[in-house]
């Protein structure tokens, strides 16, 4: 939030945060007479395997949205140019959203430490919010976590997972084979 404060106060966008979100409170949100055909980027931090996600169920507890349906909803939404899932290891959700038509996503390949995540997002959107295209946001926030973490990726991973297949955990992954998807900006 702190990194797009800018443009919310400047009214350059409109940032919409559902904290401990519920299915319901991420598909309202799409479906909504306010946010309908605005919604530019959807971002998923938390719980993750490589066909869920975990949102909040109304009661407090885990409840699982499914990869399938999810991406078949976000597919759906004319507005969207990129997903970012930031959650343990999400590559699995990136074929069947590219399938249904969302332009870009950002996932993970492997478990990443959650401090790492959150320094990478923000790195991410520093970019955006400083005019950067998708692509360029995406490499600053890599070249950000090597300038703090050095060269080895498994120093990006969660403490316990240090032992899986080194490689960066975040991929981009555009729709189209020339990547001009990922030319976007957030600013015109």
């Amino acid at each position: 939030r702190e990194t797009l404060a800018h443009g919310v106060s400047t009214d350059e966008w409109e940032l919409v945060v559902r904290t401990n979100a519920t299915i319901d409170d991420v598909l309202n949100v799409f479906q909504s007479r306010d946010y309908r055909s605005r919604i530019v980027g959807f971002h998923f931090g938390g719980h993750a395997n490589s066909y869920q996600l975990m949102l909040e169920s109304s009661a407090g507890g885990p409840d699982a949205a499914e990869a399938k349906g999810l991406a078949e909803f976000l597919g759906q939404q004319e507005s969207l140019r990129f997903v970012f899932l930031n959650g343990f290891s999400t590559e699995g959700h990136v074929r069947r959203l590219l399938d249904n038509h969302v332009p870009v996503v950002v996932a993970t390949s492997q478990a990443v430490d959650d401090r790492v995540a959150t320094d990478f997002a923000v790195r991410f959107y520093q970019g955006l919010a400083g005019g950067a295209d998708l692509r360029g946001g995406f490499t600053e926030a890599e070249a950000a976590i090597k300038v703090e973490r050095g060269d080895d990726p498994r120093r990006a991973l969660a403490p316990a997972r240090t032992d899986e297949v080194p490689g960066w955990p975040w991929q981009l992954h555009s729709q189209d084979e020339l990547g001009k998807a990922t030319q976007w900006r957030l600013l015109n």
